[in-house]
């Protein structure tokens, strides 16, 4: 049976890298008693997959991830199960079934929201400078080799709420992928200040009959 998790964490904890995240929700399902599926072979471990792993420093209330359970369970009790083993800044937002004819959650997801929060007015007037442009290269680092791209296409969508608040729906997806921390480091360079702010993803979207919906409508 295909399990998928999606959970949140907040404050202190969104410090823990992504294997840290890896390594307590496995020992979270051992400690519920929950029956996963483990790998053959000489050292046999529990296969866990992303729906997109989540950078340092970046809170979320709308995170993934999928495992195989050995027989049929009953999500809701999992859920139940699953939350009381959670650490502090953790919480278990719902248990759900995949279907198997569906692809694996990283493959199927496309978009990320996330919310900006405490943000200075130099970053607001730049974001409405870059919203403005078709197009805006940067240059970065990858693997030992420089390249430019084009990150204003990846930003889909922008939503002002407060003087120091915004949304984003930007593409999250193995060809194209942004962290609005890349975006407060470009305005950071052009206002020539540092520049932070709260940054909160609020949830992951597949693509569905021409609509993005959230991960969690493939629950079954």
């Amino acid at each position: 049976m295909r399990v998928c998790v999606k959970f949140s964490r907040e404050g202190f904890c969104k410090y823990l890298a992504h294997l840290d995240i890896q390594r307590l929700f496995v020992r979270a399902i051992k400690r519920a008693g929950i029956p996963a599926k483990y790998s053959s072979g000489f050292n046999p471990h529990m296969n866990i997959s992303f729906a997109y792993p989540l950078g340092v420093g970046i809170e979320t209330l709308g995170d993934y991830f999928e495992f195989v359970t050995t027989r049929d369970i009953d999500v809701v009790q999992a859920q139940k199960q699953l939350q009381e083993q959670m650490p502090e800044g953790f919480s278990v937002v719902a248990v759900g079934q995949l279907c198997d004819t569906e692809g694996k959650l990283m493959a199927l997801t496309q978009q990320a929201e996330y919310r900006l929060e405490k943000l200075p007015m130099q970053f607001m007037d730049w974001m409405k400078s870059f919203l403005q442009e078709k197009s805006y290269h940067i240059r970065r680092e990858r693997k030992g080799k420089i390249q430019t791209i084009d990150i204003r296409p990846s930003v889909r969508e922008c939503i002002f709420l407060t003087q120091q608040s915004l949304c984003l729906w930007v593409d999250c997806s193995s060809g194209s992928a942004l962290n609005p921390t890349l975006l407060l480091k470009q305005a950071a360079e052009v206002c020539k200040q540092e520049i932070t702010a709260q940054v909160i993803r609020l949830e992951l979207y597949t693509q569905k009959n021409g609509s993005m919906l959230p991960l969690q409508t493939l629950f079954g």
